[in-house]
């Protein structure tokens, strides 16, 4: 193993232990949820909870990081997580699963900025490049199995969220034991909304449109499977599916942005999309089951690439040092649109029905193929020669930006 990723090697079993309990809790309430007959409504609300937690623990995480240290922040947080995952057994109500979720959100959300500043800062310029694909590898992927899981036993049955529990617990280990040090960081200032849309108005509304569409479709895809005729194992190997297709085409398709022009790319990809997310509300009503399989494969190789077409194209416009500050404002816009995403979904199943989760994820998709093509008679493209290389990230984990390879080691 190359010295640079055994350095950072415990750090990425931490990673694998997270991903594995996330991708299999947030998919555990959705179905639970559902299962215990909640209103589309009221299951957008509660996984839209975890949202805003999330967003506030992007808020409030980096003084807390810079306050009492990275391995402290870790373990306190994990512990918390856990408990919280357990708490939900306690009371099976939404108001009390919609606290429960917002606690979680906020607590992943630092332990992925923890552990994601933690590997920036130990990369070095040369090996922050690989270190980045390998973290995404173990993210996507840990992030797919974990939805496997729920192939192991009944989704009401406590054995599930007791596996969540163990499982992010056991994300604590190789962090607290890791001989490594932590890094020390100084305080980036963020960029202001306002310039950020002067900067790249189409990465702006992209990322937000993204968290929307991708806050929805982990929040409901549970409901609309369920619909469509899946049974809980079926609904777990569709998730699995479709993360896995996200990790398929990250490479493919950066591999053409970066040869390309990308605003155009953006445009071509949002237009698939919504081809593909009505194709699955066409399924979904006829309960085409196994076609539904291969629709999922190619929304998630599709759909999980916009939002890192997105902040390349918004890295094309802006200088070295304020690409990290670039990347946690773009997060933040994402996360306000996943805020509201499942909660407008939602209300709009609730006038419906479930199949109409792709209908508005397809309305999302060409709502930002029409603002793109209307940005394209603003403002000429980038040369290819002056775009910034494709990174490959996924909202899954919460500043996959700060381990972007072009960040040098004398950014601040």
């Amino acid at each position: 193993m190359p010295p640079a990723i055994l350095a950072v090697s415990a750090l990425l079993s931490g990673t694998a232990f997270l991903f594995l309990g996330s991708g299999l809790y947030n998919t555990l309430i959705a179905i639970r949820a559902a299962g215990e007959g909640f209103a589309p409504s009221v299951v957008g609300a509660v996984m839209g909870a975890y949202y805003l937690g999330f967003l506030v623990g992007c808020l409030y995480c980096p003084r807390l990081i810079y306050g009492v240290g990275h391995i402290r922040t870790y373990a306190a947080l994990t512990a918390i997580a856990s408990a919280a995952t357990l708490a939900h057994m306690l009371q099976v109500d939404p108001m009390t699963w919609g606290v429960l979720r917002m606690i979680v959100g906020f607590c992943l959300a630092g332990l992925y900025m923890t552990i994601e500043s933690w590997l920036n800062g130990k990369a070095s310029s040369d090996s922050r490049g690989r270190i980045f694909a390998i973290y995404m590898m173990v993210n996507l992927g840990a992030l797919g199995f974990g939805q496997l899981l729920l192939l192991t036993t009944d989704s009401k049955s406590f054995a599930l969220f007791a596996a969540t529990s163990m499982l992010i617990s056991l994300a604590a280990v190789p962090i607290s034991l890791a001989s490594i040090s932590p890094p020390e960081f100084g305080v980036s200032k963020p960029i202001r909304l306002g310039a950020l849309w002067r900067l790249s108005p189409l990465a702006l509304i992209a990322c937000g449109g993204i968290g929307v569409a991708q806050g929805a479709f982990w929040a409901l895809t549970p409901v609309f499977t369920l619909d469509a005729g899946f049974s809980e194992n079926g609904t777990a190997l569709f998730m699995a599916l479709t993360v896995f297709g996200g990790l398929a085409l990250q490479w493919p398709i950066g591999w053409i942005s970066d040869r390309w022009d990308r605003r155009s790319l953006i445009l071509v990809i949002c237009a698939l999309t919504a081809i593909v997310a009505a194709a699955a509300t066409y399924a979904g009503e006829r309960q085409w089951t196994m076609a539904l399989f291969g629709v999922g494969v190619l929304y998630g190789g599709l759909s999980f690439t916009v939002y890192a077409l997105s902040v390349s194209h918004a890295n094309d416009h802006a200088d070295m040092d304020g690409i990290v500050s670039l990347s946690a404002r773009l997060l933040l816009v994402y996360a306000i649109g996943a805020v509201a995403g499942p909660v407008l979904c939602g209300w709009v199943i609730g006038l419906t029905s479930p199949s109409a989760l792709f209908s508005f994820i397809a309305a999302v998709f060409l709502l930002l193929c029409a603002f793109g093509i209307w940005r394209q008679t603003r403002r000429p493209p980038v040369p290819l020669e002056e775009q910034a290389p494709f990174v490959p990230m996924s909202r899954a984990g919460s500043f996959s930006g700060e381990l972007d390879p072009r960040h040098t080691d004398e950014t601040p």
